[in-house]
């Protein structure tokens, strides 16, 4: 058994150290007290989020130079996004089956220029970072991934129809400098859709 002691915080005072028993490995079992992001959240680093308010028409081959949506990280402070999940919702479906599937890319991104929207906080907080959201964005192929499973759309033309959800959990982080990119690659010419992002924000050092 590994001898493992913690300093008990008691209130605002500092309380005695205490053990803290571990496996043979240093290993402890712990439960948090709280849903996951509670913290980060109360602490207002996220979730931030943005999505496009016009429907763009999806791509039938992979994504090259253009974004359905950009979101490009302008921080001078170190501040990364760390990305929690992806989304999309289809606007309109034309009338025969069809699929879609969203894309991702992330690296260093020109600035935005124009045609900016809204962030919104998950807890009504309003945004002060420096992140700039806008569609129809002329980029830099560094390599587009899909995202999540593919969704279908019914026979019947119809708006909206459906959408879909992809939990990211961090595994996409945007440095200073670089842009997350989205699009929606369907299977039929023709489908529009609305997409976006939340993400929370912290300082991080990238090595």
């Amino acid at each position: 058994m590994a001898d493992i002691r913690v300093k008990q915080r008691i209130q605002s005072g500092q309380g005695p150290y205490i053990p803290a028993n571990g496996n043979d490995f240093g290993e402890q079992f712990v439960t948090g007290g709280l849903p996951p992001y509670t913290e980060w959240t109360r602490k207002g680093m996220g979730p931030w989020s943005a999505m496009s308010s016009t429907a763009y028409a999806a791509l039938v081959a992979r994504p090259t130079t253009t974004a359905g949506v950009e979101i490009r990280n302008n921080s001078s402070n170190g501040t990364c996004l760390i990305i929690d999940r992806i989304f999309c919702e289809w606007r309109l479906a034309t009338a025969v089956a069809s699929s879609a599937v969203m894309y991702a890319m992330v690296g260093p991104q020109a600035a935005i220029t124009a045609g900016s929207f809204p962030i919104y906080s998950g807890s009504g907080k309003a945004y002060g970072g420096q992140v700039t959201v806008a569609i129809n964005q002329t980029v830099t192929d560094l390599g587009w991934f899909p995202w999540g499973n593919s969704i279908t759309a019914a026979l019947a033309a119809a708006t909206p129809n459906g959408g879909q959800d992809s939990r990211v959990e961090g595994r996409i982080i945007v440095q200073p400098g670089h842009a997350l990119c989205l699009h929606v690659v369907a299977s039929v010419t023709g489908d529009t859709f609305v997409q976006g992002a939340s993400w929370f924000e912290a300082v991080l050092d990238m090595e």
